[in-house]
C-alpha cells in the first residue's frame, strides 16, 4: 500500500511518497531526507507569511500534455509584483521525479508562478485541477474570493486556466502570469467567472466532476454571501457544465447577466444556481462543497455546508477581518442529488431552491459540519 500525504505549513510544501511498512501505526518523520519524497518551499512575500490562514494544495493532472501529472499550491497572503495579499499560485511541472527539494522563492522554467490582481484579492483561496474539457488535460481552478468588479466590491471570481502546452512557455518566461494582464498570446486558454453581486464571494471554494453524466467534469463553485432582498448572507451554489464551450466564452463569463437574454450564449442553458432553503440568512451555504457519486450511478451529486469556520473566510476586503464563522446553529449539510442536473440543456434561468425535507436533499446536524 503506498501512502500519499501533503503537508503545507507557511513556507513548505512536502509531498511524500513512501512504501508503507508492515506497522499500520509507523510514523514519518518530515525531518528526515527520505527516499521518494519530494518538498517545495514557499516564498515570504514583502514581509507577510503567504501561507498563513490557508494553504490550498491540488494536483494529479497533466496540465501540458508532457505526460507527467502537476501539482500546485497557493499562498492566498501573498504580496506579488507590489500588490498586498494579492494571493500567489505556484504551479509545479512534474517530470516523474519523486525524491528531490524545490525552492520556489525565485522564478525557474519549472514553475509558473501565477498573481493575483488586486490588493486584498486573496486569488488563491481555494484551487483545484480536473479535466473540465475533456480533452485529457488537466485545468487549473483558482478561487478568488474577494474580486472586485467595477462597483460590485468583493463580488468574488473563478479564473480557470485551460491546460495546453502554453504553459510551459509561461513558465520559460521567468516571471509572473500576472491575472489583472494576460498575456496576449494567452487566446481563450484562460475565462474569469465573475459574482453576480457585490459580496457573493464567488470561489471561495469549488470542485469538480461528472453531475450530468456526460463524462465531462462539471465545475461547482460556491458563493457564500449571497444575499437575497431579505436575508443577507443565505450563500450559493453555481453548477457549470463542463466542455469544449468553456473555450468559447471569450476571456469572462459575468453571472450579473445569468438568467437573463444577453447572458453568454455559450453557457446559456449549462447553469444552475442551487439555494438552501428560505429562512437561512447567515448559512453561508456553500462555504465548503464537494461532489461525490453517493448512489453508485456514475453521477456526482453536489454536497454542500451551511457551515463556516475557516481561518481564510476572516480576510476582508481592504484588509479588514471577519470572525471568520457562520451557518446553521449545528451546522447543516445539504445533497443536491445528481437527478437536478440532467444530461442536456438545462433551463434557461435554472434556480434549484432546496428545502429541509425532500427526496432530492439530505440534512444532517452535527457540532462540526
Amino acid at each position: 500500500m503506498v501512502l500519499r500525504r501533503a503537508l503545507l505549513t507557511f513556507l513548505t510544501l512536502s509531498v511524500i511518497w513512501s512504501a508503507r511498512g508492515a506497522d499500520p501505526y509507523s510514523v514519518i518523520d518530515l525531518n528526515e531526507d527520505l527516499p521518494n519524497f519530494s518538498r517545495y518551499y514557499g516564498s515570504e512575500s514583502a514581509g507577510f507569511r503567504g501561507g498563513s490562514k490557508g494553504g490550498p494544495v491540488c494536483g494529479g493532472f497533466d496540465c501540458d500534455g508532457d505526460g507527467y501529472n502537476d501539482t500546485a499550491f497557493a499562498q492566498i497572503q501573498a504580496s506579488p509584483m507590489g500588490r498586498t495579499k494579492a494571493g500567489e499560485i505556484t504551479f509545479i511541472f512534474g517530470d516523474g521525479n519523486i525524491s528531490e527539494k524545490v525552492d520556489t522563492a525565485g522564478f525557474s522554467q519549472d514553475i509558473l508562478k501565477i498573481a493575483g490582481d488586486q490588493n486584498h484579492e486573496i486569488a488563491g483561496a481555494e484551487i483545484w485541477m480536473d479535466d473540465v474539457n475533456g480533452d485529457g488535460l488537466g485545468y487549473l481552478l483558482i478561487g478568488r474570493q474577494n474580486y472586485t468588479k467595477g462597483d460590485r466590491i468583493g463580488a468574488g471570481a473563478l479564473t480557470i486556466i485551460f491546460g495546453h502546452p502554453i504553459l510551459r512557455a509561461w513558465a520559460e518566461a521567468e516571471t509572473y502570469l500576472d491575472l489583472g494582464a494576460l498575456p496576449v498570446d494567452q487566446g481563450n486558454e484562460i475565462v474569469t467567472i465573475v459574482g453576480a453581486a457585490a459580496g457573493d464571494r464567488l470561489g471561495i471554494w469549488m470542485r469538480a466532476a461528472d453531475v450530468n453524466g456526460d463524462g465531462v467534469s462539471d465545475v461547482v463553485v460556491g458563493a457564500d454571501q449571497i444575499s437575497s432582498a431579505s436575508e443577507e448572507h443565505l450563500g450559493g451554489v453555481y453548477v457549470i457544465q463542463g466542455g469544449p464551450h468553456l473555450q468559447s466564452v471569450g476571456g469572462e463569463v459575468d453571472l450579473m447577466n445569468f438568467g437573463e437574454a444577453i447572458f453568454l450564449l455559450a453557457l446559456q442553458s449549462k447553469v444552475v444556481l442551487v439555494t438552501p432553503p428560505s429562512g437561512t440568512s447567515h448559512y453561508h451555504f456553500g462555504a465548503t462543497l464537494n461532489v461525490a457519486d453517493l448512489d453508485g450511478n456514475g453521477r456526482a451529486e453536489v454536497l454542500a455546508s451551511a457551515a463556516l469556520n475557516r481561518a481564510g473566510a476572516v480576510l476582508g476586503l481592504n484588509g479588514s477581518f471577519s470572525n471568520g464563522l457562520g451557518g446553521s446553529v449545528d451546522g447543516s449539510l445539504f445533497i443536491a442529488w445528481d437527478e437536478n442536473f440532467p444530461p442536456g440543456p438545462w433551463p434557461l434561468a435554472q434556480w434549484l431552491q432546496l428545502s429541509s425535507h425532500g427526496t432530492f436533499v439530505g440534512r444532517f446536524h452535527e457540532d462540526r459540519w
